[in-house]
């Protein structure tokens, strides 16, 4: 079994932020081809917040554990009332 120091000697601590003017009841995600990005699946990425103070300006609530000497592959993502997928 691996322990939790072995995991976190291979990884990186990412903070996402991008800037986005979206509307009214949309949010973004971001999902990408490792497991704490949601493996390219919309639906399990993780939601970016903004507040009034910081918008246009959207970032991951928290940083995400990357594999570190490797290229991560990601998107942002476009949802509807934070359910519904509309667009990468």
């Amino acid at each position: 079994m691996i322990g939790f120091s072995a995991i976190m000697a291979g990884t990186t601590r990412v903070t996402f932020v991008v800037k986005a003017e979206i509307g009214l009841g949309q949010s973004l995600r971001v999902t990408g081809d490792v497991w704490s990005l949601g493996g390219f699946r919309p639906e399990k990425g993780l939601e970016l917040v903004t507040t009034p103070d910081t918008y246009p300006q959207w970032r991951s609530p928290r940083p995400v554990l990357l594999p570190t000497g490797r290229v991560t592959e990601y998107k942002y993502v476009l949802f509807k009332n934070k359910q519904t997928f509309e667009r990468w």
